[in-house]
């Protein structure tokens, strides 16, 4: 039962990973491509910043004997979810769903 967190991590750093994916090429306007293309690149940016943060606050919480205080771990990954979660938006705006 002590590595669940750390599964649960892993997880969430593979669905991170998965959700990353190409502009969608039947887009008519060379505009929209390049928007699509910003907002992807933003949302690979916010991944790549993300990851790290969930490794570091897995192995705070997989380690811990109870005399580490992993709150300062975990506020660094809400932020990095906090803005992974902005550039998810961006990339639905600007390349659709099937992004």
């Amino acid at each position: 039962m002590r590595n669940l967190p750390v599964l649960r991590l892993a997880l969430i750093s593979a669905m991170v990973l998965a959700t990353t994916s190409a502009c969608d090429s039947s887009t008519a306007h060379g505009v929209e491509r390049e928007g699509c293309r910003a907002a992807l690149q933003r949302f690979d940016a916010a991944a790549e910043a993300a990851l790290p943060r969930v490794r570091r606050y897995g192995f705070c919480v997989s380690s811990n004997d109870g005399t580490e205080d992993c709150a300062p771990s975990f506020d660094a990954l809400q932020a990095a979810q906090r803005v992974l979660a902005s550039a998810a938006a961006q990339r639905a705006a600007e390349c659709g769903s099937a992004g």
